[in-house]
Order: C-alpha cells, then structure tokens, then sequence
C-alpha cells in the first residue's frame, strides 16, 4: 500500500493557494489540480479561520493536463470538471464562523479518477482558508 500526504511542505504542496491563504471576498479560489491516477481513496481536512463564511466545493476531471504535460493535445491546466461534493462521507458542509464544526472539516471518498480540486467560496466575512489531503491506494 502507498501512502502519500500532501499540502503541508511548500515543495510538494500543491494545494498551496490554501495553505493559509487569506479571504474577505465572494470570489471562488481555486487549488490547483492534484494528480491521484495512483491513488482509489482520498480524504480532505477543510479548515477555516477568523469570521469567515462560505462553501467548499470538490471537482474530478479525467482529462485535465496538468502543466508540462502535452497529453490529450489539451493546452496545461484545462481540461472538464464535474462537481463530486455530495459524494464525500461526511458530508461537506457549508462554512457558518459561529460553528465550530463547520471550520475544520474531515470528509473522504473511494474514488478512481486522475485529477482533483478544491475551491473555496466566501459569502461573508474574512479569514484565512487550508486544505490538507490524504491519498492512498486501496
């Protein structure tokens, strides 16, 4: 079984727009694609601060390319996405400041899929926003 944790050195972290980024607007921040051909289950830790409001949202694509790559003759970083974040366990809920349970969540899903993302939303307040994923082979 390989085991792999990414997002908390910056050398291999490539959810860095969330390592602490900080948000006090309603624009949608998007991580950057994570490759997960390797890999059947995943699991996110969503962590929120401050006064902070918002959703999380979670994508799959299977043809994204992912930068330096030429395959599918796509141009790097493009590629379809669909939004899978009902299908996590627990369910990903919205982020309310006033409960706590809401800013540091844990959900994970079996999933085989060659790219993931993350996008954080704000609807009010400011913070700052982290991403901490799990990826392992069944």
């Amino acid at each position: 079984m390989d085991k792999q944790r990414y997002g908390d050195l910056d050398n291999e972290n490539p959810l860095k727009p969330f390592a602490a980024l900080t948000i006090s607007d309603t624009t949608p921040h998007v991580s950057n694609s994570i490759d997960l051909r390797r890999y059947d289950r995943v699991s996110f830790q969503l962590i929120t601060t401050g006064t902070l409001d918002g959703a999380w949202k979670v994508e799959i694509s299977n043809n994204v390319v992912n930068p330096g790559s030429g395959a599918y003759g796509q141009v790097a970083a493009t590629g379809t996405w669909t939004d899978i974040t009902s299908g996590f366990s627990p369910a990903i809920a919205s982020v309310d400041h006033t409960n706590a349970a809401t800013q540091s969540q844990y959900a994970q899903a079996d999933i085989r899929i060659r790219a993931i993302r993350v996008t954080f939303t704000g609807t009010a307040g400011t913070g700052a926003v982290s991403v901490y994923i799990n990826a392992t082979e069944i």
